[in-house]
């Protein structure tokens, strides 16, 4: 009769197998866990971090080059040819300056301004990235109020005040000469009494408002000098940005 032990240490070494097995099935998942955990404490993290940043950026506001300087600022962040940059370790500190370079972040906090897609609208994108992983952890979008002259460079709004004031006073001479100023300086008429001069983006007269994208016209005794919002073909829609306006008290001369 053949002994039953080799049938017996066959069956001890299933057992031990199927338990290795279990065992590894198991540590698997509690990896997994901790892993999953861990990734959905960096999506919270990165969450709070988007809000105060976007926070710091409404705050800020004006320009989108304003709105995240000044968001950087708040945030001790970095500001460089419209990118606002922060970096952090793993324990999600502050890694402040340039040091990010050379200090292997674990995360990294952008944000960039867009085009709001309206007159008055800023807007930023806010992402928070893993670094290591090369994965999107947040984003979100914030936007704020602008000024409606905000898309205006300083240059072209004292180009508007000087035509505004030239125009005024060549006004004024025509009064004082006695002739009437439609008849005598570059302009048409508003249609209401007042009179209007067209100019394009380098500030060339033109006569077609269609195109126009600044606007200086006389009315009720003062000069005013707009920005004209224009559509995506370039054509001007009506909406007008006043830049500055010349006030010439009584004009005689004209109707």
């Amino acid at each position: 009769m053949r002994s039953k032990a080799p049938l017996a240490l066959m069956e001890q070494m299933v057992m031990l197998l199927v338990f290795a097995l279990a065992a590894a099935l198991c540590l698997q998942a509690f990896v997994l866990s901790d892993k999953l955990s861990r990734r959905e404490e960096a999506r919270s993290r990165a969450a709070q971090v988007c809000q105060s940043a976007a926070e710091a950026i409404r705050h800020s506001g004006g320009t989108g080059e304003e709105a995240l300087s000044g968001g950087a600022e708040i945030l001790g962040a970095e500001y460089s040819d419209g990118l606002l940059q922060q970096t952090y370790d793993r324990d999600w500190e502050p890694v402040a300056g340039t040091a990010w370079a050379q200090a292997d972040p674990a995360y990294r906090l952008t944000a960039v301004a867009e085009d709001g897609g309206q007159l008055g609208l800023g807007l930023a994108q806010v992402k928070v990235y893993d670094v290591e992983e090369e994965e999107l952890l947040f984003q979100l979008e914030v936007a704020w109020q602008t000024p409606g002259d905000a898309g205006i460079s300083q240059a072209d709004k004292d180009r508007a005040r000087r035509e505004a004031e030239n125009m005024a006073q060549e006004i004024l001479a025509c009064a004082e000469g006695g002739l009437d100023f439609r008849e005598t300086i570059s302009g048409e008429t508003d249609g209401l009494g007042g009179w209007r001069r067209y100019f394009d983006e380098d500030w060339n007269t033109e006569f077609s408002y269609d195109r126009a994208v600044f606007t200086l016209w006389y009315s009720q005794e003062k000069v005013v000098a707009g920005w004209n919002q224009r559509d995506e073909k370039g054509f001007a829609t009506g909406g007008n940005v006043p830049l500055c306006t010349v006030e010439l008290g009584e004009v005689r001369g004209h109707d």
